[in-house]
């Protein structure tokens, strides 16, 4: 199931996923394809729901909440190894006992709560839904159409915020410190002040203090009224921006081939690197990759590993016995971090190797690593 949200809302694109009790992995990608969105179902439930923008940074912000809470903010959690997914870092946190089960509990339903808001208010943009085995291992499963319900009073709650505050997303800067110390008490303003001289989103605010962003705007937006806060777009998360900054304005036109047979990663793919300035191919079939990418000579493959017909590893070993793959970067998709899949991707001769689901900055610091 695929189409464009100007075909069908995002609302009851959700309620017929938990009305046919589906299970799966929608994809929805924003019409700037500046930001897309996976969302995870289980029998209709939502178990997981990251952006392309997110990261384990997410994450990291939302334990700040507890490091603040235990005694004289003692408590400490090891930062994520490089191109570690938010779901496995969450995981292995649990896994170490860093975080007890109702807390990852409570984090994934706080994710899954930001991500559906984020997309739950989208008139435009693409979505594919594609029927797949559930996410595993899981954290917790939620009731969808109560949640799409209070999502949608919550859209609504943003709406009241126009023209002051437009998005979760906008960072906050002090105007006015003597008229914002005159509002509060001292304890309040002390606080409130020292967070906002690190220049936060309202989103990262919110995640800090263990709150929702609707909460945490609508106690701000007195101040930001009055012009006591300033709320400003984050110009380093903008198109342009990026081009001015240099950060990926330098990229050659390059080639990156993905061959998945999950047409929603291929899609998600092409809409992070393409707006990164690479040419990109997403291929479903991996039989009809093996004649394609002879004629496309990607610099680059980005392979799924579970696929019909033909596995990745197989796909990866027959592409080394050509000479014109012997030297080309190969890296292998994955749901899985076990070290079986990581020895048998170097038998099958991979470069490396990115785990789903992923998110924007973990691609493309592999994709610029190896090109």
């Amino acid at each position: 199931m695929q189409g464009n949200l100007q075909e069908i809302d995002i609302r009851s694109l959700l309620q017929l996923v938990a009305l046919g009790q589906r299970t799966g992995e929608l994809l929805v990608v924003s019409s700037t394809k500046v930001q897309s969105w996976f969302v995870f179902f289980d029998q209709g439930r939502v178990v997981y729901a990251t952006g392309s923008k997110t990261g384990p940074r997410r994450l990291q912000d939302y334990l700040y909440y507890y490091r603040r809470r235990t005694e004289e903010g003692t408590k400490t959690f090891p930062a994520p190894e490089p191109g570690v997914s938010e779901y496995s870092y969450l995981w292995s946190l649990l896994g170490q006992g860093l975080l007890s089960p109702d807390q990852g509990r409570h984090l994934a339903a706080k994710m899954i709560h930001e991500s559906l808001l984020d997309i739950i208010g989208l008139h435009s943009g693409d979505f594919v839904f594609q029927v797949s085995h559930a996410l595993t291992p899981q954290i917790i499963q939620l009731d969808l159409l109560p949640l799409v319900s209070s999502l949608v009073h919550e859209a609504q709650e943003w709406k009241k915020f126009d023209p002051y505050i437009k998005s979760p997303d906008q960072h906050l800067l002090l105007r006015r410190s003597a008229a914002l110390e005159s509002s509060l008490s001292v304890p309040s303003f002390q606080f409130l002040a020292q967070a906002i001289r690190r220049k936060p989103s309202i989103r990262q605010l919110a995640r800090q203090l263990g709150r929702d962003t609707t909460t945490v705007a609508k106690t701000l937006y007195p101040y930001i009224s009055k012009q006591i806060i300033q709320a400003t777009e984050d110009v380093s998360t903008h198109p342009a921006a990026s081009q001015r900054n240099g950060n990926y304005g330098s990229l050659k036109k390059l080639r990156v081939v993905c061959v998945d047979d999950s047409h929603a990663i291929c899609k998600v793919v092409e809409c992070i690197l393409e707006q990164k300035g690479y040419e990109v191919t997403g291929i479903a079939s991996p039989l009809r990759a093996l004649n394609l990418l002879f004629q496309l000579k990607p610099d680059l493959i980005l392979c799924d590993i579970a696929m019909p017909e033909l596995d990745g590893y197989q796909l990866c070993a027959m592409l080394r016995q050509s000479v014109q793959f012997r030297r080309t970067p190969i890296v292998m998709l994955t749901s899985h971090e076990g070290l079986l899949d990581r020895a048998q991707a170097r038998i099958a001769g991979a470069t490396d190797y990115l785990t789903k689901p992923f998110q924007e900055l973990e691609l493309v610091t592999l994709v610029k690593r190896y090109t």
